[in-house]
């Protein structure tokens, strides 16, 4: 097991088994032919150095990401999953409401880790899919960026607003 400390998180991994449990992955695109996932498998190559180095140190494949979505402003976000645990740090997802019997949870800009100011990072002890090929304690990376489109797809496009900087 490895240490990390990114942001305020300290993270306690195991690079070795999370790649073998990567490497039994199908690609989430194989379970979604939209046009917005893909445009992440083509876009994701060209991603910053910085960002593919970030994945590398947990042994992550971008290609494989458990679950990949985008929104109306063309903004992706998804979830990794690392073999290991969260030692110290906030949860990414907070309560959305005081009721203690609401279960629903949001994103929390406030707990999370910029890359750069197109790449953002949290981390959660809550899992959202099963996956067999991670049957050890496993915790979660969620991410939210920008990707450019790739694509050459105008039909698609046309019903999407880019935010100005983001093309």
């Amino acid at each position: 097991m490895q240490t990390k400390i990114i942001g305020e998180w300290e993270l306690e991994y195991d690079k070795n088994k999370t790649e073998k449990a990567n490497n039994k992955c199908m690609p989430a695109i194989e379970n979604c032919d939209c046009q917005g996932c893909k445009n992440y498998y083509c876009a994701f190559p060209q991603f910053l150095n910085e960002i593919k180095i970030f994945f590398d140190n947990f042994s992550i494949d971008m290609g494989k990401p458990i679950e990949i979505y985008k929104n109306r402003k063309i903004l992706y976000a998804g979830f990794y999953y690392i073999v290991g645990k969260i030692n110290k740090g906030k949860n990414i997802w907070e309560e959305k409401f005081s009721s203690k019997d609401s279960n629903d949870k949001m994103y929390s800009q406030n707990n999370v880790y910029k890359i750069n100011n197109d790449f953002e990072i949290g981390f959660t002890y809550k899992i959202s899919i099963s996956d067999n090929n991670f049957p050890e304690s496993i915790f979660q990376m969620e991410i939210s960026f920008w990707v450019p489109y790739v694509i050459d797809d105008k039909n698609y496009l046309k019903h999407f607003s880019i935010e100005k900087g983001h093309k």
